[in-house]
């Protein structure tokens, strides 16, 4: 199907088939305006959250008729490989485990279901249960470390349907409501509605079908025993008219996502296949604001020969809305097409869309009456309103007129964000991948499509400027023989693999953007769509934690964040700090972020809290709503300041002179250590000083005695330690004094920390020197190592 593509590669590439949009990479990117730094990668072997299991449930396989189902896997993590463990369950509930997969970073692996069941279930018990589920496990720090969705394709009837595999279902167990969206093609567009229980417990779902003003046109209960699969087919709509839409809701009692449902549009005789829209209960709590969904890449009219659709083939878009909201919404569209290297934008409609109700907007009609260029193959459009993200159900895509060839295009919340992540992407055997990318922001933004496969990664620049959309063809990109700016080439062989989508600047860099990735088989007619997942924080952390101030030397505390990549990153300047205890520590913020200055010796228990900033959402999430994932990261780190607060004894020996034992003056020499409050060793040296006070006349007639100066502690002895010397002179020996004489003064000696208001005092010691004998603290005897004095 590849034959005759041409390829502009040298000064410009060509990523929209349709279009012929050439992207120039030599082009100059505009300004972006003043932009804050970004965060720095830094390499930590620490982890915030320890390793923890992690299970993914739910993917739905059928192998009935003539399905292939494939399980496509991808490792999120660009910094470590990690092994998951599959488990096959079918409709009965019967499990069988499948040999364990190891991805390596980045890596993709795929698993041919089919095959799978065939090594490990019974053939007669697999004649008997031609549908069920699949599910991972593996071990890791947070979720979404790994996506991955099921693939149902039937080839021969041109069917295509796409289950992603979700994390197993909340404790919590209350009233839920999944609702969703059908519409139809023809008159004999039937439905199907996939219902697996992930949970240990049996559950009733109750099953409504209504029309497009929330009608019912049928109700269904429905019993589903743990790690059960039911497919339930909607025969009420067959009965609706021809070009209507409606709701599907499933209410039941139960953890939220514990009852995992999907289901299909289905028209097998025209080959015509679309997924059923269903959203579950949002799980953020935020007020009502403007929420734009977007749908990327619609394509509309005879595709260009390029792609290798027969010549018949025309495209048709559509768009069907569902309010599932308790109150009525006001609803703008707006169409977005290129027109060279910008866009030009057209109102498509405006619709006040009552509490579950639902609507078709005829986008083609406003289209043709606009008599816009032929060259226009590729349309974006925005839903408005006010509310939240979950509140509307978007079905969008095209179609063409036979009906075999559908392109869904699933919507995306149109939000500030950092990179987005492609679960899948294959480029071979027939099976060609476009990714829609659609710049929501009011400058230029330059990117890289990161393309990662078995061995490497490939960046691919993408330029747009403001509001501007194009599509990238992989096959194109695979083939063209380029290296990249890093100098990486895609080897020869390379087929599949999974990609991000990320500012110039990196994976944490800020972007507006909407992406649609989708795989299609033009000799095949099926086309199916892939997830993507929002990258964002993981985890934060405060280090060291807990910390240990020696007084008076700073303390610089750092805040780190895992990115969804594995990857981390320094938010200490991002990060607001405080402290529970200011008369014991302070911490900078600004310019001195995260810098602790000791006051006083204790405790204190240093926070850090960020400005909102993109948190990673549930891997492959419908939608996958990154609007809603800006929250504020936080931490604690408890700590102690080893402010000096008192001495202990290291060695208190006294005497006379070895030297001189009979004409020697007495000597009093101890060895001290500064220590906190909890009789901890300071681990630093401090300055200290020592001032006498309250001396009394030296009845030895050979002046006043002096205090040191103030002099660093540690000096040929331990860290904290000092010598005080205590004689009634310094010459030990030749003083002249007569030991007998027992003269002598009287004083109090403090030690303090240099330079304070007193209150740093670590030893007040009321003292007598005599020649004869020395009293310290009211103790003419040595105290004992250890010995707290204050």
């Amino acid at each position: 199907m590849q034959a005759g593509r041409s390829k502009i590669w040298p000064t410009c590439a060509r990523i929209s088939s349709g279009l012929l949009t050439l992207v120039c990479l030599t082009q100059p990117a505009l300004a972006h305006g003043q932009k804050k730094p970004l965060p720095q990668k830094v390499v930590s072997s620490h982890w915030a959250k320890p390793l923890a299991p992690v299970r993914l449930v739910g993917g739905f396989w059928r192998v009935d008729h003539s399905f292939e189902s494939e399980l496509q896997i991808s490792n999120r993590l660009a910094t470590d490989s990690i092994t998951v463990r599959p488990t096959v369950t079918l409709d009965d509930g019967t499990q069988f485990g499948l040999q364990s997969i190891t991805l390596q970073p980045s890596g993709t692996a795929v698993l041919g279901i089919n095959g799978a069941l065939n090594s490990v279930v019974p053939s007669g018990m697999l004649a008997h249960h031609q549908f069920g589920t699949i599910s991972l496990s593996y071990d890791w720090h947070w979720e979404g470390a790994v996506t991955a969705e099921v693939q149902n394709i039937d080839s021969t009837r041109s069917l295509s349907y796409v289950s992603s595999l979700q994390p197993e279902p909340d404790l919590n167990s209350a009233q839920q409501t999944i609702h969703g969206l059908w519409w139809k093609k023809t008159a004999s567009t039937g439905a199907f509605v996939r219902l697996s229980n992930a949970t240990h417990s049996v559950l009733t779902a109750q099953m409504t079908v209504t029309d497009q003003n929330n009608r019912a046109l049928a109700r269904d209960a429905i019993v589903i025993r743990p790690s059960e699969t039911v497919l339930r087919s909607v025969p009420s709509i067959l009965a609706a008219d021809v070009s209507s839409v409606g709701g599907v809701d499933i209410a039941y009692t139960g953890q939220m996502g514990g009852l995992l449902v999907d289901g299909g549009l289905e028209d097998a005789n025209n080959g015509f296949s679309a997924g059923v829209s269903f959203y579950g209960p949002s799980q953020v709590a935020k007020p009502p604001k403007p929420i734009t969904l977007a749908s990327t890449g619609i394509m509309i009219g005879s595709p260009g020969p390029g792609l290798m659709f027969p010549p018949q083939v025309y495209f048709r878009p559509w768009l069907k809305l569902r309010n599932v909201s308790s109150s009525p919404r006001l609803v703008t569209v707006t169409g977005t097409y290129m027109s060279g290297f910008n866009s030009t934008s057209v109102p498509i409609a405006q619709l006040s869309l009552g509490s579950m109700a639902s609507a078709d907007v005829d986008v083609e009609g406003v289209i043709h009456a606009l008599n816009l260029p032929p060259l226009v193959m590729e349309l974006n459009l925005a839903v408005s309103y006010q509310g939240l993200s979950s509140d509307l159900i978007v079905s969008s895509g095209s179609v063409d007129d036979a009906g075999s060839y559908v392109f869904e295009v699933p919507t995306g919340v149109v939000s500030p964000g950092v990179s987005k992540d492609i679960c899948y992407w294959k480029a071979g055997d027939g099976i060609d991948t476009m990714i829609s990318v659609w710049n929501h922001d009011a400058a230029a933004q330059d990117y890289f499509l990161v393309l990662h496969f078995d061995g490497g990664s490939f960046k691919y620049p993408i330029h747009l400027n403001a509001q501007a959309s194009t599509t990238v063809n992989l096959f194109d990109v695979l083939h063209a023989g380029k290296p990249d700016v890093d100098g990486n080439s895609i080897p020869s062989g390379i087929e599949f693999g999974s990609a991000t989508l990320q500012g110039s600047a990196g994976e944490v860099e800020p972007i507006n953007v909407t992406i649609t990735p989708a795989l299609y088989d033009v000799g095949h007619a099926t086309c199916a769509w892939t997830c993507k997942s929002c990258n964002g924080y993981t985890s934060y952390y405060l280090l060291p934690a807990p910390w240990d101030s020696p007084y008076p030397d700073n303390v610089q505390l750092s805040a780190t964040a895992h990115f969804s990549s594995g990857s981390q990153y320094d938010l200490t300047a991002a990060t607001t700090w405080s402290s529970s205890n200011t008369s014991v520590a302070n911490v900078g913020n600004g310019s001195t972020a995260g810098l602790i200055s000791p006051v006083a010796g204790g405790s204190a228990t240093i926070y850090g809290t960020t400005d909102p900033v993109p948190i990673a959402g549930k891997a492959c999430g419908v939608p996958p709503d990154c609007s809603d994932l800006d929250q504020d990261l936080g931490g604690n780190a408890p700590g102690n300041v080893a402010a000096p607060d008192h001495v202990s004894v290291v060695l208190d020996n006294q005497g006379y002179p070895s030297a001189c034992p009979t004409t020697g003056i007495y000597v009093r020499q101890m060895q001290m250590q500064v220590a906190d409050v909890k009789n901890s060793p300071v681990t630093a040296d401090v300055h200290i000083q020592e001032i006498l006070v309250d001396q009394t006349t030296n009845t030895c007639g050979n002046g006043s005695p002096s205090g040191s100066s103030c002099s660093l502690t540690g000096g040929g002895f331990g860290v904290g330690q000092f010598l005080d010397t205590m004689a009634v002179s310094g010459n030990f020996c030749g003083s002249g004094i007569s030991q007998s004489s027992g003269c002598g003064f009287n004083l109090t000696s403090t030690w303090s920390v240099c330079g304070g208001d007193g209150t740093e005092r670590v030893w007040t010691s009321p003292r007598v020197t005599h020649s004869n004998g020395v009293e310290v603290n009211n103790s003419w005897s040595s105290f004992s190592q250890g010995s707290q004095l204050h």
